[in-house]
């Protein structure tokens, strides 16, 4: 599910991005 390549740093850079716009409304 997780876009894989990044080595994992990617992996969480890409949830905090997720977890950032559901807190910011949108």
């Amino acid at each position: 599910m997780l876009p894989q390549g990044a080595g994992g740093r990617g992996s969480t850079r890409w949830a905090l991005d997720g977890v950032e716009r559901l807190q910011s409304g949108g």
